[in-house]
This record gives C-alpha cells, structure tokens and sequence, in this order.
C-alpha cells in the first residue's frame, strides 16, 4: 500500500523559538482553523444524503487511470469530503511505478480544481495506491495490501476495462470476465461491503431490437471460457471467435455482456448492481468543462473531421447518436452505490447465508482463500460453441479460475445443481440519453460539430471540415476513396518532405480500424429501457442537493453548446492547442 504525498517547496530560513504564550495562541488558532474547515465541509455535505452515505466509507476503485476511472475518483474526492480513502489498483506500466503512475494521473486537468484547493494536502491523503493487475491472480495483491482490502472497503466500482478495439480475444475475455471474477472473490472476502458496482456497456447487446434493464443469459457459460483458457493459444481464440460472438458487434461488447452473466450467477449475497453508459463523452458541467481523454472512439473522429482529415462514414444519419457525458456517468455510478446499498441491506461475511432450492445450503463465511465452493460437478467435456473440449489437463487448485469455472451452476439441462437465488434482485441501469434528450447522428456529425469546427480551429487544418453520413456501403467507400485515399496519396509525399511522415495514410489506418464499430453504434436507435435510470432520477429528487451535486439528468442538455465545448476540449487537453 502505498500512501501518496505532495511535497510543496518552501524557502526555509531559521526562526528564533516562540515564547510559550504565542504557542499556545498559535496552537488555539490552529484548531480553529480545523473546526472551521470541518464545519464548512459539513455545510456543503448537508442535505446531500449521496455524500453523507460515503462518509466515513473506503472505496475500492479500478480502472482509475482511465477516462470513466478518472472522472468518479475527481468527483468523490471533490464532492464527498467526508470520505475515508479510496484505494485504487494501479499496475506498473512501461517502467513506471503504480504511484508515478498515479501521480501522474492527477495531473489531468478533471483534478484542477482539487490541485487548486488549500485542501490539497488532506485530499491527497486520503487516495492509497494499491499494486495490483486485473489479470493476474487474486488481483495480483500482496498479502497485506490485500487484508486490508478485506478490512476496510465497503464500496467496490470496478471500472476497468479495455477499450482498445484491437486485442485478441482471450485478453478480453482475461480483463473482463477473469477480471470480474477476481472482483467477486475479494467482495466476498470483504467484511462489510455496502455496494459493488460494475462498469459495462448499453452495446452489449446492441444486436436486440429491446435492451432491458436486466442481465441477459450468456449462451456459452463463463465458467467454460475461463477454463479454457488455462490451455487454448490466441491463435485457438480467434479461429472461434465468429461463432462465439454469435451476432455481437465485437469482442469487447461480447466479453461485456458474459461479464454481466458471471456477475448474475456468482454475486451471491453481494449487493451489487451494473450501469451500462453508451458512448462516453467529454465533460458536460461538472469540474472542467469540455475535458476529454485519449482519442478512442468518437473523439478520435472529431478530431480526424475537425482537421479535414476525415470526410465520411458508413451508417445511419436518422438513428439517434446516444451519447452520454463522462461526467454524467461518474454521477450515474456514485449515485448507483448509494441506492443500491439503501435498496440492499449491508452484506456483512459473518451472517451471510445462501439459499439453493429452498434449503441454506452455502455458509459464505470466510473460507479459506474466500471462494464460494458449490460442489464441483465433474465434467466429461465442456462444449465451446463449435467445439467440443475435452479434459482440460491442469486447473484443479481450487484458487484458479479453471476450478471456479467448472463448479459454477450449470442449467437445469446439463446438470441436477440450480442457481443460487440471491437475496435481493440485481439492479441495472442503462446509462444513456436517448430517452431523455435524443439527438440523430446527422445533427451531431454535420450540423452541430461542423459548425464547432468554424468556431474552434483544430491544426493542423488540412481543408475545410465536412463530414458525411451513408446509408449505402457502395456510395460510402467510392466517397472514401476519393476523399481519403486519393486526399492521402496527394498530400502525404509534402508531409514527408517536410519531416511529419505519411501522417494521413497512418491516420485513415487507424481510421479504418475504428469506423467499423462506430459504424455499428450509428445502426443502433435507442432500444434502450430506462426505466431504472428514471427511478434513480426520481429518488435524487428534483431541486435537492444530490440533483444537483450528482445529476445524472441529460434532458436540458445543449447539444449545440456541448459540441463546441467537446471540440474546444479536444484542441486545449489532447492536442494542446491554444484558443
């Protein structure tokens, strides 16, 4: 564990010793000042029944080096003063230490305003920078960071992910079904966790014309990937890939939605719930406005058509564009942890029973190396979509994912064990706002950012933006091919004249990596149920505290306004542009 510290330089000069009195005087001073700083932070908390929930409170957060991690540790550091710590996992990376890592991640403008404040110092204590990895067993944690993990948390938010759209499948399946897994297993370690909250996607499913709030069953059993991949290569992975994706738009949607499927089957007594953002965007209101991190995605098209890079896309320009600010969705999460606590009674590993077929068949108190044990069920063979695998060699340690794998439920067909039926249902929130305020692609892409792009000047400007939405394939590469490909071929041999390289034949490159899956996002129109999310806005209220200091809202948003304040985001944090 790693406490973090900000050291501020000082010009130091010696000082004569104060007389007793004046210390005293000094001492007295001293605590007032204290008494009035926890006085104002009460101020500000009261009313506010989000914040006075994590009062007190540890929070277990990962991922918070991302785009969505950043933005809900920002905004509990800022809005829930009276939190105790929030431990964050943290791999090295590169050569560089969890802690410079983490350093170095408050430094991003979404920590301005808590960089600013006098607070600084007492803010910053309250952050511990675990080492750790997703990937890894048992989160990769060293036996004391762990203890005491299971000691003090009481609110897990699990917002790893990756993002990246170009891995091979077995890491994805490693990140986020594994890595939902090993979350589980440290939740049920904990001694008293309050709310777990996990980070999906609204496209998991993007392929039903109805999503609803509820977790989908996985047509392949989790536990079956996580086996298999004790033995098969990436290579093995990807030759399955198309029929075990079965109709999802790619991997990491898929690997999403099993992740949900696992959460289903072995939360067990955990109260825990999921939120589900769509596209996730730059700050609407909160913090810094316009703040946006890392060009994946849409950003990165923003950027490709605010330069005159990028002049076209296949998809449909009537659909709605659902897209949801980052700032929404860290207020979306925090609020989540509360309600689901206040809906939940507190879990508690001393008094938690389950209940399988009517009876208590599982005591969940603790055993050693915190699993839940169903007995296992032998398994002759696993089938994996087209195939079938047999013997799955190593993988009997009881702590390995393998084992977990085979003793999970299996279904009424395949096996005479039921699901364990939990408690309390499990709460998922479709975190977009198609619902609230829709806005179609076409007004996004042509009318709103191209208008942004008059009034915000991204360079270099290669030609003036424009930017075009087909519904037909055909007219869409014809269009590409003489606005990118042809656009490149002529003006790529200056830029590498000038020293730059062929930056447009690696730019429409990575493009056409990308433009697949957001060509998917344009085909989906708002199939999303909300009516969770709605409850979630009634129990914040209308005009209260938490409305205001967790909105999660979107239906007075400005789409215009928040065009030019994304664009303006993109030139001044990722391409660091002058106004």
């Amino acid at each position: 564990m790693v406490p973090l510290k900000i050291v501020r330089a000082r010009k130091l000069r010696s000082l004569p010793p104060l007389p007793a009195e004046r210390m005293k005087r000094a001492a007295f001073l001293m605590t007032f000042l204290a008494a009035v700083s926890l006085h104002l932070e009460l101020r500000d908390m009261e009313g506010s029944k989000i914040a006075e929930f994590f009062a007190g409170k540890s929070v277990f957060l990962t991922g918070a080096t991302g785009f969505c991690g950043q933005a809900i540790l920002s905004k509990l550091l800022r809005s829930c003063p009276q939190l105790d710590c929030a431990y964050i996992l943290v791999r090295p990376k590169k050569g560089i230490s969890p802690r410079d890592r983490v350093l170095k991640t408050l430094e991003s403008p979404i920590f301005d305003e808590i960089r600013t404040s006098e607070k600084l110092e007492s803010t910053i204590k309250r952050i511990c920078c675990v080492s750790g990895d997703m990937m890894e067993p048992g989160l990769g944690l060293t036996r004391e960071d762990r203890q005491l993990l299971i000691e003090k948390v009481n609110v897990i938010i699990n917002s790893a992910a990756i993002v990246a759209w170009n891995r091979t499948l077995d890491v994805y399946i490693r990140m986020h079904i594994g890595g939902v897994a090993r979350i589980l297993d440290l939740a049920r370690e904990c001694h008293n966790v309050h709310a777990l909250v996990h980070i999906s996607t609204a496209y998991c499913h993007s392929e039903k014309s109805l999503i609803e709030e509820k977790v989908y069953e996985s047509e392949v059993p989790p536990g079956d990937l996580l086996s298999a991949l004790e033995w098969m290569t990436p290579q093995m992975w990807e030759k399955l890939k198309p029929s075990l994706l079965n109709g999802k738009a790619n991997s990491y949607t898929w690997t999403k939605a099993v992740a949900e499927s696992y959460i289903e089957l072995h939360r067990g007594s955990i109260p825990t719930a999921i939120v589900r953002p769509s596209i996730v965007t730059s700050v609407w209101k909160d913090g810094c406005v316009g703040w946006v991190d890392g060009l994946q995605g849409l950003t990165g098209g923003i950027v490709g058509g605010g330069i005159g890079a990028l002049r076209c896309m296949h998809g449909n320009g009537d659909n709605i564009a659902d897209l949801i600010p980052v700032d929404v969705v860290a207020n979306c999460v925090i609020a989540v942890c509360w309600r689901t606590a206040r809906l939940c009674r507190s879990y508690s590993f001393e008094d938690a029973k389950m209940v399988l077929n009517g009876e208590k068949a599982l005591d969940l108190s603790a055993p050693p190396g915190g699993e839940m044990m169903l007995k296992p069920t032998p398994m002759a063979a696993v089938e994996l979509s087209a195939v079938s695998v047999k013997n799955f060699g190593p993988g009997n340690d009881k702590d390995s994912l393998a084992y977990r794998g085979r003793s999970e439920p299996r279904s009424s067909a395949d096996s005479t064990e039921t699901a364990v039926s939990p408690p309390h249902p499990l709460l998922v929130y479709n975190c977009t706002s198609g619902s609230f305020h829709p806005v179609t692609w076409t007004e996004f892409m042509q009318s709103h950012m191209r208008a942004a792009s008059k009034k915000v000047t991204l360079k270099p400007r290669l030609r003036a933006p424009s930017f075009s939405i087909h519904k037909s394939a055909t007219v869409n590469s014809v269009h590409e091919f003489f606005a990118h490909k042809m656009f490149a071929m002529a003006v790529d041999p200056f830029l590498v004249a000038s020293g730059k390289g062929a930056m447009l034949h690696k730019a429409y490159k990575r493009w056409g990596q990308a433009k697949s899956d957001l060509g998917v996002m344009t085909q989906v129109n708002n199939p999303w149920d909300v009516q969770n999310m709605r409850a979630l806005i009634a129990d914040l209220g209308k005009g209260t505290k938490d409305s205001e200091l967790f909105f999660v809202d979107v239906s007075d948003i400005d789409w215009m306004e928040y065009c030019l304040n994304y664009t303006l985001g993109v030139k001044r944090h990722l391409l660091k542009q002058r106004d």
